[in-house]
């Protein structure tokens, strides 16, 4: 089990950033999970580092789902998993907290877009909330991608159509998290 955190300044003392664990990462044949995504308060093609943490990917057809355990989310803070491109191209399924709901979406973001938190390609709202506990799938076949996600003792719900990959060759898999709340 591997834990991912979000760190706050000292200056937000009242703040609890979110903490999300990894319970489970599956990818045949893919790069082990990285352990600890610290602070971020960048998207995944925000103008500094963002909150990923992701290993190289091997070209080629994949699945890989993962189940993660989420905690003290807020307004704005974002999490979940994404295939980044070297090309600056990314495919995420998150969790967005946006008040009243809790969010599954997903987002899309092509080299050269200035969408910095990517398009949003679907959504829909967490259909019961089971100790925090998502399960996140992305599969790749060709040049598309299939996202789904399921809450804890369901079964997989696809999010939206598959969607083109914009990640081209040199692509990482990994888990993120925004800090997004307002202070």
């Amino acid at each position: 089990m591997a834990a991912v955190g979000l760190a706050t300044s000292a200056s937000a003392q009242t703040h609890q950033p979110p903490a999300i664990t990894v319970e489970e990462w599956s990818l045949p044949g893919g790069p082990a999970l990285p352990v600890v995504v610290e602070a971020g308060r960048s998207g995944l093609s925000g103008p500094r580092e963002p909150a990923f943490s992701g290993a190289p990917l091997p070209p080629g057809d994949f699945t890989l789902t993962t189940t993660l355990i989420y905690q003290h989310l807020r307004d704005g803070d974002e999490a979940g998993i994404a295939l980044r491109g070297a090309n600056g191209g990314w495919v995420s399924i998150q969790l967005e907290h946006i008040t009243p709901a809790l969010l599954i979406a997903a987002r899309r973001h092509a080299p050269g877009e200035p969408h910095v938190h990517g398009r949003l390609i679907a959504t829909t709202a967490v259909p019961g909330w089971y100790e925090g506990r998502i399960g996140l799938r992305m599969q790749r076949e060709g040049t598309m991608i299939a996202l789904a996600y399921r809450v804890e003792g369901g079964d997989w719900q696809s999010l939206g159509p598959p969607i083109s990959d914009p990640t081209g060759d040199a692509a990482q898999a990994g888990v993120f998290a925004v800090d997004g709340a307002e202070r």
